[in-house]
């Protein structure tokens, strides 16, 4: 019966051990990903900075805000929305 419990205890701490490492990878990956993908470590540092700020922006923002924050982020792109 102890053993039992023992084995069931050691799966069960297995199995959350392994699911957190798997989201801390995950989120490793997906960084050194948006670290590739910008173009230089400014990008990529703004960008950081909008994604955290994303959810705010999203729930108050009109389209000729977007319009505004796209036109500040990269001014080279005018008239274009910026895609998710």
């Amino acid at each position: 019966m102890i053993e039992t419990i023992v084995l069931i205890g050691m799966i069960l701490y297995l199995g959350v051990t392994n699911y957190i490492e798997r989201q801390k990878a995950t989120a490793r990956e997906q960084d050194l990903l948006n670290r590739l993908m910008s173009r230089n470590f400014g990008e990529y540092v703004r960008g950081r900075k909008t994604l955290k700020k994303k959810s705010k922006l999203l729930e108050d923002a009109s389209p000729q805000d977007l319009m505004e924050q796209a036109n500040r982020i990269e001014p080279e792109n005018t008239g274009t929305l910026p895609v998710d």
